[in-house]
């Protein structure tokens, strides 16, 4: 218990700078309380499908997988909706660049006169 110690210690008149505490003969925590609703257990059923996600995505990349309510996001173009249009800039790409991936090259869209 902390509070024995801190009675002792803590004087309200005299102004502190830092504080700490040290924690020695810490162990691993072996013992799993159950609760009443289930959460432990389905925390560890999401942890395994979460460790089966970072699988798929490490083999077929990162957009592999994605959730169900994001699909049309992904789906659809980028803007597409209330603007209707795709930048100019993602429908000219230079050599090499894919829409995900552009090289380090400023691009003028202007006309020249």
């Amino acid at each position: 218990m902390i509070e024995p110690a801190f009675a002792q210690l803590f004087h309200p008149d005299e102004e502190y700078r830092a504080t700490g505490i040290v924690l020695l003969r810490l162990e691993e925590d072996r013992m799993v309380q159950l609760d009443l609703f289930g959460e432990v257990l389905r925390a560890e059923k999401f942890s395994r499908v979460y460790q089966a996600v970072d699988h798929l995505r490490e083999q077929f990349g990162k957009h592999t997988v994605f959730l169900g309510s994001s699909y049309l996001a992904h789906k659809l173009a980028q803007h597409a909706g209330r603007r209707g249009d795709a930048p100019e800039r993602t429908q000219r790409l230079f050599k090499g660049e894919t829409k995900r991936q552009r090289l380090g090259i400023p691009m003028f869209m202007g006309e020249v006169r």
